[in-house]
């Protein structure tokens, strides 16, 4: 049997969620109540047989747990790899398969907690509760790797809440961990981070290092966020014709690879730069072609109202005008609905 190391921190899982107490399992097991606390804790080996008999006091079909292994580990890696490189259409079908309650059964279970952190972590402000608490009970038994995915990604959540040093340590913590097959992400957000801190040159340090990392891996998804990353920081760093060339060259390889993520946040990118530049003719054209991917934030409409300004037509500069105030409007009635 594999992944006996998470039998204790599952047991406890179980028996929390039944409300029964230490103290009851221990007198119906015969094991003293110190042993019995770093078995939950995953932190002492004991006979199958200690095993089951821990189990049957809690009321857990000790094989059971370990039906479907195989599936369920193959399922974990995939899951794991669609979210690492970000395979929207990949999570979707898998997520599909990831019946909870019939997971909760598995003594992988905690591994799926893993994936459902990064998850939610990637998709909410922050993860709820009810995870985060599953997460406590498990994430002291979990590899080296995995481990530092929780940090990094615990890092990450502390960043978007603008905890940005309590995130640095945090990444510090994933750092001391990372083998070279995770310090591609840990490195992205990092860079993240830096440029969140207007610290552009140290930004830029971990996005090519994270840039070159993805390229081995072939990490499509996430090579064109940081291709795309490394031309915002020529902008932060008033590089402008860098960041023009760097952008429009993300531009091109999203459109080989059909992100149209990376290929709207981009062309919103190429305006800023081009405003900044007093280019207003590439600005009103950039502009455009966002606001066709259904980029609409005010900003973008502020461009172009401004660029027509510049260039002297004034009926194109009222129009966006007008058009900026039907997106406050329209946000207004959303919020009311909501």
């Amino acid at each position: 049997m594999k992944n006996l190391e998470f039998c204790g921190p599952m047991i406890r899982f179980y028996r929390e969620q039944k409300g029964m107490d230490i103290g009851r399992i221990c007198i119906q097991t015969g094991i003293q109540k110190p042993l019995y606390v770093e078995l939950e804790k995953g932190k002492k080996e004991v006979l199958l047989s200690t095993w089951k008999r821990i189990c049957d006091a809690v009321g857990i079909d000790f094989v059971y747990l370990f039906k479907n292994e195989d599936v369920y580990e193959e399922l974990y890696k995939d899951s794991l790899h669609a979210l690492l490189y970000d395979d929207m259409n990949e999570q979707q079908k898998l997520f599909v398969k990831l019946k909870e309650e019939e997971l909760k059964q598995s003594i992988l279970f905690p591994k799926f907690v893993l994936v459902r952190f990064i998850y939610e972590a990637m998709n909410k402000e922050r993860p709820s509760d009810k995870l985060m608490g599953y997460l406590e009970l498990f994430k002291d038994v979990y590899s080296l790797s995995e481990q530092c995915i929780y940090y990094d990604y615990y890092g990450f959540i502390l960043q978007k809440a603008k905890q940005y040093d309590q995130a640095k340590k945090y990444y510090k913590k994933a750092e001391a961990l990372a083998t070279l097959e995770h310090k591609d992400m840990l490195y992205y957000h990092m860079g993240m981070l830096h440029y969140k801190l207007n610290e552009p040159l140290k930004a830029l340090h971990y996005f090519r290092r994270a840039y070159g990392m993805f390229e081995k891996s072939w990490n499509i998804n996430r090579l064109l966020y940081t291709h795309g990353s490394i031309g915002i920081c020529y902008i932060r760093m008033a590089e402008f014709v860098l960041a023009k060339n760097q952008l429009e060259e993300t531009i091109r390889l999203a459109q080989q690879y059909k992100n149209d993520y990376v290929i709207s946040t981009t062309y919103d990118n190429l305006a800023f730069n081009s405003f900044k530049m007093r280019d207003y003719d590439t600005c009103i054209r950039y502009a455009s072609k966002a606001i066709e991917k259904n980029t609409n934030y005010a900003y973008l409409y502020f461009y172009l109202s401004y660029s027509y300004l510049m260039l002297g037509k004034n009926d194109e500069a009222s129009h966006w005008i007008l058009a900026s105030k039907q997106i406050d409007m329209d946000k207004a009635a959303q919020g009311m609905m909501y």
